[in-house]
Order: C-alpha cells, then sequence, then structure tokens
C-alpha cells in the first residue's frame, strides 16, 4: 500500500503580506476622496432640489396674492410654508424642523432649522441700493413679482451663511422672540451680505458648495455660482455690473 505524502502548505511570506497591504492601502487612499466628492455632490442636488421647490412655492404664492410676494428676513419662509408642504403659514418656525424644503444638507450646523437667506434687495428709483427691505416694504417685506428685473438672472434664494463672530443658529428650541430676532439676518440686502471672506456680516455662504453656493432665481431656475462670481447684478444690480454667468442644472 502507497502512502502519499503530504506537501507542506505555503503560507504568505511577511513581504508579500507588506505589499498586499500596501495596495489596499493605494486602493483606499484613491476611493474615500472619489466617495466624499460622491457624497457631496448628492448633498448639493439635493440642496439644488429645495431650492427649485422654493421656486415653485414663491410662484403659488404670488397666484394667490395678485402679485405680491414675501422678501425680507424668515417672513419669506414663514409665508412660503404653506406651499411646500406644512400646513399653514407659520410664524413658529420650530415648524420648519418637519419640512426639510428649508434645510441644506450641507449646513455646517445640523441645528440650523432655516439654511436659506431671500433676496431683500431693493432696486426702484424711489430707493437707493442695497436699502433695507424693511424700510422700503414695510413688516410685511413684500413686492410685487413683476417689479424683478431680469428674473432669468436674478436671485430670489441662496445658501445663507451668518459670518458674525457669534454665529446665529436658530434652533427648534429658542423661544419665539429669540427666532424673531435671529431670522432678521436671513436676508440679502447689500454689499456686505455678499460672499466676501472681507464682509464680516455677510449672509451669503461662500463655500458651502465647493467654492460657492447654489442660488434660485426668479424664474425659478437653480444655479451653482463661485463666490467670486456673485455680484451686485445678480441680485438685481446695474446690467452694466454683469459677469459671465454659469450654465443652468
Amino acid at each position: 500500500m502507497t502512502r502519499r505524502v503530504r506537501r507542506p502548505v505555503r503560507g504568505f511570506t511577511i513581504v508579500e503580506l507588506l505589499v498586499v497591504i500596501a495596495v489596499i492601502a493605494i486602493l483606499m487612499s484613491m476611493l474615500v476622496p472619489a466617495l466624499q466628492a460622491a457624497r457631496e455632490s448628492a448633498k448639493t442636488t439635493v440642496c439644488a432640489t429645495h431650492g427649485r421647490a422654493i421656486g415653485q412655492a414663491v410662484f403659488f404664492y404670488g397666484e394667490e396674492s395678485k402679485g405680491w410676494v414675501p422678501r425680507n428676513g424668515g417672513i419669506w419662509a414663514a409665508k412660503l410654508f404653506p406651499y411646500v408642504g406644512g400646513v399653514k403659514e407659520s410664524s413658529d418656525y420650530a415648524d420648519f424642523w418637519s419640512i426639510k424644503t428649508f434645510l441644506c444638507p450641507s449646513y455646517p450646523d445640523k441645528q440650523q432649522i432655516l439654511c436659506y437667506a431671500n433676496n431683500a434687495w431693493n432696486f426702484d428709483d424711489k430707493h437707493p441700493l442695497g436699502c433695507d427691505a424693511l424700510v422700503v416694504f414695510g413688516a410685511e417685506g413684500v413686492s410685487r413679482l413683476n417689479v424683478w428685473p431680469r428674473p432669468e438672472s436674478t436671485i430670489y434664494v441662496t445658501d445663507y451663511e451668518c459670518g458674525l463672530p457669534t454665529t446665529k443658529i436658530l434652533l427648534a428650541s429658542d423661544n419665539p422672540g429669540t427666532m424673531d430676532n435671529k431670522v432678521t439676518t436671513m436676508d440679502v440686502y447689500s454689499y456686505d451680505s455678499l460672499p466676501r471672506p472681507e464682509n464680516a456680516a455677510r449672509r451669503v455662504a461662500i463655500a458651502r458648495h465647493r467654492s460657492g453656493q447654489n442660488n434660485g432665481f426668479v424664474d425659478g431656475h437653480v444655479s451653482w455660482i463661485d463666490s467670486t462670481m456673485n455680484q451686485r447684478w445678480l441680485w438685481g444690480g446695474p446690467v452694466e455690473m454683469d459677469r459671465p454667468f454659469p450654465a443652468k442644472y
């Protein structure tokens, strides 16, 4: 009877294991940034979708209010609340938690319940450009939709950022008085509000999505704009401030 001799099983050497680990590490270093970029791209797309929903809400509101649309502070969001899934016009901003439309997934502080600011910049002949909407439009902060210049290139809503040293985070737990005070910063009405590093009181995010922010326009479309290109003409300023404009989503 012939006995079979088993050959010893050859394992990996230390050098081979180190090579395998090195290859895996290289692949992971290539894969992780790609996954992060894909995740951020998805967040940007969700934010853009919210911008379009807000744009549709503006038109629905305008149709039911004889062409008047909200302009300043958090008032605009409260008035549009029923048109983005809310049950009623709500001045209780804590209700915004229930509606994801006002939340940007890339907003750095997840406690914030309103992540966008709107265009309160005055551009009529009776008041200087940059005049606060509360001064021009009164406490209701509204204006007619048909007075907006160049709807296809005038921003209505943008990614919000409080550039002040003490960041104003709008919390669901804030009392009504605190909320009313905080939302007054959530509109854009002067050059100081624009996304410039030197603007300590800026209200437009400098780098919410890559090196810029999403912007919803009066005609309903949404475009990403690099912060260096976000000029006054995009808020209703004189057309001679015109700059090259990015493609629509």
